[in-house]
């Protein structure tokens, strides 16, 4: 379905985003957006950032593996921790995990986050956010398709 379903977004200036950019030690894929700049540079679109950011993939489980990001976050954050922890006094806001997943056709959908996963996010003053995605189930070729 998809990766960067789960990624870590925080809100700075155009100077914090550049400096930041500049010292990361964050491995993987970043992106540095900054206020005004297209978004599109070499598309018929002109559509600006409206403000600047740093965006990093923090897990690359799919959509529809809730638990998988779940597990890849905690690693993340594990991991880039003093650098993570240091956002907020470097000029950051608005930090936020976002976990996208795939909306499911059901009467009420439950998601939960565990205590490991909360209690390292809350340390380093990162939000939490669950955003759903209405994804189509991709139709399996005949004869090649994936039993679910």
């Amino acid at each position: 379905m998809g990766n960067m379903s789960c990624v870590l977004r925080a809100i700075g200036t155009k100077k914090a985003v550049l400096a930041f950019a500049k010292e990361t030690k964050l491995r993987g894929r970043i992106s540095f957006r900054i206020k005004g700049q297209l978004q599109f540079p070499n598309s018929p679109i002109e559509r600006k950032f409206r403000q600047s950011e740093i965006v990093a993939n923090v897990s690359e489980a799919d959509f529809d593996n809730l638990s998988g990001q779940i597990r890849g976050a905690i690693k993340y954050l594990k991991k880039n921790s003093a650098e993570l922890s240091s956002l907020t006094s470097k000029g950051f806001k608005g930090i936020q995990l976002d976990f996208g997943i795939k909306k499911r056709d059901v009467g009420a959908q439950f998601d939960c986050f565990p205590p490991e996963l909360l209690r390292l996010a809350g340390q380093m003053e990162i939000g939490i956010e669950l955003s759903q995605y209405l994804i189509e189930d991709e139709e399996p070729t005949k004869g090649k398709g994936k039993k679910r």
